[in-house]
């Protein structure tokens, strides 16, 4: 058992730099099935746009589960083996540790252009329900949620400046 939580500890890396991304895709995945499930022909529109807009996203929020398990059972194969004594000691450790360090925020600054085209189909398919579905609330729910995520990008862009400008 103290294997696995070693193992967890070498792998966490990549679930705490791809946090945010599993935030704001899984959130916009989730508001798109809300918004489709209505029978309401404007909604089904606008969720089924929402929906395939946030593919792109679910992808890199399951290629980083994926990675976050890869790196817990190759973690954990090779310490099994008793040939290294430290992470250190075995290349594929470290060069998996390094991966698993600076692919994520790769991909948080690809996502930084993907939130910007989730928060602007979130604004415009708000601005549409509240148009012209008799039912508001979904539209300004979303339209509160594009928002917040135009927002979100301004902390992250500027984050994500801080962390290249120290580099």
């Amino acid at each position: 058992m103290d294997s696995w939580s070693e193992a967890f500890g070498f792998a966490n890396i990549v679930l705490s730099n791809s946090l945010y991304m599993w935030l704001v895709y899984i959130s916009f995945f989730i508001l798109a099935l809300i918004v489709r499930k209505q029978d309401d022909k404007t909604r089904r529109i606008t969720g089924g746009v929402m929906i395939a807009s946030s593919i792109p996203g679910m992808l890199i929020s399951v290629f980083c589960f994926g990675l976050f398990l890869y790196a817990m059972i190759t973690y954990r194969s090779e310490m099994a083996t008793g040939q290294y004594s430290s992470l250190y000691a075995s290349p594929k450790l470290t060069r998996l540790f390094h991966v698993c360090n600076g692919l994520p925020v790769d991909l948080l600054l690809l996502s930084v252009f993907i939130f910007g085209i989730l928060a602007i189909t979130a604004i415009v398919c708000g601005i549409i329900i509240i148009r012209r579905s008799p039912k508001k609330a979904a539209g300004i729910i979303t339209l509160i949620y594009g928002s917040s995520l135009l927002a979100f990008i301004v902390f992250v862009a500027f984050a994500v400046t801080m962390v290249l400008a120290d580099s």
